[in-house]
């Protein structure tokens, strides 16, 4: 008897702990490789929209593959605490290929946040592009 109820008890504490949703750790995923390539190799132009300025850019042609040389093929971690900074959009002849939420955390480091087929994306900045940007990006 003394068996069974401990048998019971674990197959029970087994079933609740199952039912449990698992607060499993966020991991960032980069963009896809080609959607990442695309941003130099197809797009036509770049419009960038700062949040902490009146600041704005707007590039094209081989601008477009300077810009998307500042953006890392590799992720990093979400801080949920930081305001967005500005949005960049790249566009393919007129359509937009994919709009970036831009995030800096320092005078040197930054992320952008990408939505795409209802998953989120993050990719960081270089080190040169997040001080490029926010030097562009700076309150007049």
């Amino acid at each position: 008897m003394k068996y069974l109820f401990i048998i019971t008890a674990l197959v029970g504490a087994f079933l609740v702990s199952a039912q449990q949703p698992k607060a499993a750790a966020a991991k960032s995923a980069p963009l896809p490789a080609g959607v990442y390539k695309g941003l130099a190799d197809s797009c036509t132009a770049v419009d960038i929209t700062f949040f902490t300025s009146t600041a704005s850019m707007s590039l094209d042609n081989r601008n477009v593959r300077f810009l998307a040389a500042f953006v890392s093929q590799y992720p990093t971690a979400k801080n949920p605490k930081l305001p967005q900074d500005g949005i960049i959009m790249w566009t393919r002849n007129g359509s937009e290929y994919i709009t970036g939420k831009m995030y800096f955390s320092g005078d040197s480091t930054g992320y952008l946040t990408f939505d795409k087929n209802n998953r989120e994306y993050i990719n960081a900045l270089t080190a040169q592009g997040a001080a490029f940007l926010q030097s562009h990006g700076k309150k007049k």
